[in-house]
């Protein structure tokens, strides 16, 4: 069992229309890594930076013509609450396995370049132009890396393999 700790929750409830408010609450609350036990009730670890995350989208909400609360929490049951964790750290744990299977599928794409330009040239425009591709899904795989850290509240497993699978491709 977990020792206690806080959370911050926002209820709230958007009109259906227009719809441009609600998918900025839901990329912010998807970039945010919220846990939502039922509709309309997302909570996170109560974290000065998850509050300031729940005040800007309630505030968004509220802008948009809906309701929105927000409050702190602590669970009564010490097993409901790793059941919350546990559920957060699997999905965030999947984000990390994916990120580490694409940074070594584009690892093993490098490597068929890298022979590619020792067979053709190092000046071959194909394959400057691959390792250019490559580059490019590195950093951008750099990037998924950094936002699944910054929803990692609770150290999930496959971090460490997914940046150890980063670090492979610089």
């Amino acid at each position: 069992m977990t020792d206690k700790r806080g959370w911050v929750m926002l209820a709230y409830r958007m009109p259906r229309e227009p719809s441009t408010p609600r998918i900025a609450v839901w990329r912010r609350l998807r970039r945010l890594g919220v846990a939502q036990p039922v509709d309309g009730l997302v909570l996170l670890p109560d974290e000065p930076r998850t509050r300031e995350g729940l005040e800007w989208v309630a505030e968004r909400v509220v802008a948009a013509d809906g309701q929105a609360t927000l409050w702190t929490a602590a669970y009564l049951s010490g097993d409901e609450e790793d059941t919350m964790v546990q559920s957060m750290n699997s999905a965030i744990a999947a984000a990390y396995a994916a990120v580490s299977r694409e940074a070594r599928a584009v690892a093993a794409e490098g490597g068929q370049a890298w022979l590619a330009a020792t067979r053709n040239g190092p000046n071959n425009e194909d394959s400057s132009g691959d390792r250019g591709e490559l580059r490019r899904r590195a950093a951008q795989l750099a990037r998924t890396l950094s936002q699944v850290q910054s929803r990692d509240y609770f150290g999930a497993d496959g971090r460490v393999e997914a940046e150890q699978a980063i670090l492979a491709l610089t």
